[in-house]
Formats: C-alpha cells, sequence, structure tokens
C-alpha cells in the first residue's frame, strides 16, 4: 500500500489547466448533519487527493458566494426549495461547471414528479450531472424524463460512506446511562406549520384521509413515548428534531422534559454520530431505518400501517410495532439478554435494500463520484463569472451586515435561523475530527480507491447504454 501523502492517484487533477489548483464550492442549508455528511467524503477527496481548496458555504450566504471564485460547484437537493433552484440557475447562468447529488434518494414511480423536479417548475436540469444513488432511482427516472438521461449518473448514496469509514465516536454526554434508544423525528413540525403550503400538496397527492391519518400518528408515537419512558429510567432515551426542525424539540418527545432520562437533540450532533453511542432505533417513517441495519441496531418502526409506509422502501418487511406494552417488553428483553428474538427471527437480508436504495456499502460511493467529475477535471475548465445583480449584490451585503449582529435579532428572524443551521467553524472541526479516520481508510484501501477512480464512469457509462437500449423498447 502507498502512504496517503502520496496517494496513487496524486498530481494527476490536482491542478486546473491554468496552472493553479481547483476551487471547489460547495453550497448548503448546514454545516452539519446529514447534506454535510454527504458532502464531506468528497470535499476529502478534493483536498487530500488531489490537492483541491475547498470552500464550504451556506446557501443563504449570498455574499460570501459572490465573493467565490470557484472552478466546480457542487450542491445537493438543488430542486428541493426555492432558494436551492434560484441558485442552480444563477450557477448555470454564470457559466460554472456544476454538479449535483441528493440527500434523498429513495423514491418511486408515483412520486418522481415532486422527487425530480420539487421546486423547480421549468423542469430543466442546470447542472451538468445530477448524480444518483442507485440504478433503481436512475431507471425510474430516465424511463419518466428520458430527454435527461445522459445527466443521469449512479454513484452510490455518498452519505453512508461514513459507517464504513468513522472509527473514533464523538464525545457525547450520556448522563452516566449505559442504555440508550435513540427515536429519529419525524417532520411534523415542519408540515404542521404548513410551511411553503406542503401540507395543502400532501393532500393534493395523497388524499386528505390519508394525510389525516399521518397526522393522527403524532400523538400515537406521543402516547407510547409516555408509557414507555417511566417504565424504563435506567434507559436514556434520545430524541433527534428531524433535520428540517431546528426551533424546538422534537415533537413526539413532549411533555416529558421533567423526565432524567430524556435528552432533545435539535442540530448539536449528526443522526449518524447519536446512533453510534445507541443501542436501538426507534422510528416512524424515516430512511434512517436503513442507517440503524448497517449498523447492526435493532431497528423498531412506530407504525403497523403498511400502506402509510408504502413508499418507504427502508420499512419494507421492516420490524413494525406500535403496542407501547410490546415495545416497553422488547426494550427489556434487549437489554437483559442482548437481542430482541421477534426482531431477529424477521431480520431482512441487507442485500437487496443497500442495492435498491443506496447502491453500495462498501465506503467508496463518492469515489464513484468522483469518477464521474474525472474528465471534467482533467479537461479545459470554463471560467465562470457571477451574473448577479446591482440589487442583488447589495441585498446581499446587507444580509451579511445582519448576520454579523446576528445575536441581536429576534429569534425566529431570517438571519438567526441561518446562524443557527451554519458555522464554518463546525465544518473545519468536523474536518479535524474525521479526517483521520478518512487517512486510515485510504490506506487500507489505496488500490480499489485507484481503481475505481480510474474505471467506473467508463465502465458505468458502457452498461448504462445497454440499459437505454432496453428502456427505448420498453418506451415503444
Amino acid at each position: 500500500m502507498q502512504d496517503i501523502s502520496k496517494p496513487s492517484v496524486e498530481n494527476r487533477t490536482t491542478k486546473h489547466k491554468r496552472g493553479r489548483p481547483l476551487t471547489v464550492l460547495f453550497v448548503e442549508w448546514s454545516s452539519s448533519g446529514r447534506d454535510f455528511e454527504i458532502d464531506l467524503p468528497l470535499m476529502y477527496f478534493f483536498e487530500k487527493v488531489l490537492h483541491s481548496k475547498v470552500e464550504y458555504k451556506c446557501i443563504f450566504d449570498v455574499w460570501g458566494i459572490i465573493r467565490s471564485k470557484p472552478d466546480i460547484i457542487i450542491m445537493s437537493n438543488t430542486t428541493g426549495g426555492k432558494v436551492n433552484v434560484e441558485l442552480s440557475k444563477m450557477i448555470h447562468k454564470s457559466g460554472f461547471l456544476f454538479f449535483s447529488h441528493v440527500s434523498e434518494g429513495l423514491l418511486i414511480n408515483d412520486k418522481i414528479n415532486t422527487f425530480m423536479w420539487g421546486w423547480n417548475h421549468d423542469f430543466k436540469i442546470y447542472e451538468k450531472l445530477k448524480i444518483l444513488w442507485s440504478e433503481r432511482a436512475c431507471n425510474i427516472t430516465a424511463n419518466l424524463f428520458p430527454e435527461i438521461r445522459s445527466q443521469l449518473k449512479v454513484s452510490g448514496a455518498t452519505g453512508f460512506d461514513k459507517y464504513k469509514i468513522y472509527k473514533s465516536k464523538t464525545d457525547f454526554n450520556t448522563k452516566g446511562y449505559k442504555q440508550i434508544v435513540l427515536y429519529a423525528g419525524h417532520s411534523f413540525i415542519y408540515l404542521e406549520s404548513n410551511f411553503n403550503n406542503v401540507k395543502t400538496n400532501l393532500i393534493k397527492q395523497f388524499g386528505a384521509d390519508k394525510v389525516e391519518k399521518f397526522f393522527e400518528y403524532k400523538d400515537k408515537i406521543k402516547m407510547i413515548f409516555h408509557e414507555i419512558v417511566p417504565q424504563n429510567p435506567d434507559t436514556l432515551f434520545i430524541f433527534k428534531n428531524h433535520p428540517g426542525e431546528f426551533s424546538r424539540n422534537c415533537p413526539e418527545g413532549e411533555g416529558l422534559e421533567s423526565y432524567e432520562n430524556v435528552c432533545y437533540i435539535k442540530n448539536e450532533y449528526s443522526f449518524s454520530e447519536l446512533l453510534q453511542h445507541s443501542d436501538i432505533l426507534l422510528t416512524f417513517k424515516s430512511t434512517t431505518n436503513l442507517e440503524g441495519y448497517l449498523l447492526d441496531k435493532p431497528v423498531i418502526i412506530l407504525c403497523e400501517d403498511e400502506e402509510l409506509l408504502s413508499d418507504l422502501p427502508t420499512a419494507q418487511n421492516g420490524f413494525l410495532c406500535e403496542d407501547s406494552k410490546k415495545i416497553n417488553q422488547y426494550i427489556k428483553e434487549h437489554f437483559s439478554t442482548g437481542k430482541i428474538k421477534d426482531y431477529d427471527e424477521k431480520k431482512m437480508s441487507l442485500e437487496k435494500i443497500i442495492k435498491d436504495c443506496i447502491g453500495f456499502s462498501d465506503g467508496l460511493n463518492h469515489v464513484r463520484f468522483m469518477s464521474f467529475l474525472k474528465p471534467y477535471i482533467e479537461s479545459d475548465i470554463p471560467k465562470g463569472q457571477w451574473q448577479f445583480s446591482f440589487k442583488d449584490k447589495v441585498k446581499a451585503l446587507i444580509s451579511q451586515c445582519y448576520f454579523k449582529a446576528r445575536y441581536f435579532l429576534p429569534e425566529r428572524s431570517y438571519i438567526s435561523n441561518w446562524a443557527k443551521r451554519f458555522d464554518s467553524a463546525e465544518v473545519s472541526s468536523q474536518k479535524k475530527m474525521r479526517y483521520p479516520d478518512f487517512d486510515e481508510f485510504y490506506k487500507e484501501n489505496d488500490e480499489k480507491i485507484k481503481y475505481i477512480y480510474d474505471n467506473y464512469a467508463s465502465s458505468w457509462k458502457v452498461s448504462h447504454k445497454i440499459n437505454e437500449t432496453s428502456h427505448s423498447k420498453n418506451k415503444e
């Protein structure tokens, strides 16, 4: 194995043809959690293998984005919010080399419009490539939108690479409890606020009855916790907010504040960090089921309505239970025997779930992603120039001034919310903590990384051409 300071791909793609290191700009909502963890493996590859300069900006920091002069821009969820779509259009208009990947890549046919286009009402991909989680996701999308087939690629889900790479645990105060149950909060606050007419759109898509049933589960889940928390005083229950919520505690855990064995987490720790410390994972409608499976944690889904879960691949054949007495029994059984008999008997094979949902689970999805970028990096990269208007620049500068005075602003102001989501010092601290894990992983997998980086994109392209032919026949 070669030393990581001189990896096998070094010096091939480290510099722009103009003779200077590449500058790569990542633009996201938050400096921690899901989307940051999707980007971190790519940031490592750019910085440590290709010796590029990496910048990580908040999507609301328009002034910071304007001041950046990148060669490449990468964003997840380009259609997940109005601000994402607007910035994507600006990046395209400004002529930058632009790539995207996704935060939530689990999709089904009847939701493909929402997944693919979201807030993008122009139905146009503004990035050079949109890199997806799985062949299944790509095939569904390409069948329905053949005109964008050439822009779709499959790398596997980069955010799940951490479960093969991370070795060190973050410091987390377990309050002395040795038994920990983690609950992955759903987006009830986000939906109940009818933010951006989400609830209205859900009713149009699924019908009022199904949406009403969906919302009834918040109270059901609250009741479950109100029964099991007091009966397990020696177990710490952690309630982790959904990534889209950050202003108040997880609503499913409301009313339990007086219990010493209850802990509420907003954005202080990512879900994956908490999962590493936990013994059992409880969820409702959540893709985090798969993360529990990958770490071999028992996952109990607090919903027995299979119709309600029908659009969630990671819940198919999952362990469903909404009976608080049984759940309490399972918790006690696990902590007394180290297993849950009923769960083990139902435990499903992960092979098909991994292939259908996240592509691969070998920790190398980010290298596959980089393999698609390799030809662009090695060619003459176009020089972009931001096309923001004078008015946009003035607004951006004013927002930046407000951000510097954020501690004096109202709690729920736009700038205050931005400040809660993003902290550049947090990006640096996460790199400092996690990069040693990447160093070790790269030393152990040097030859495999070299091969995938050099060959994956080209071999995928050949096989995808075969898929395109078969899809064309199917369409006809």
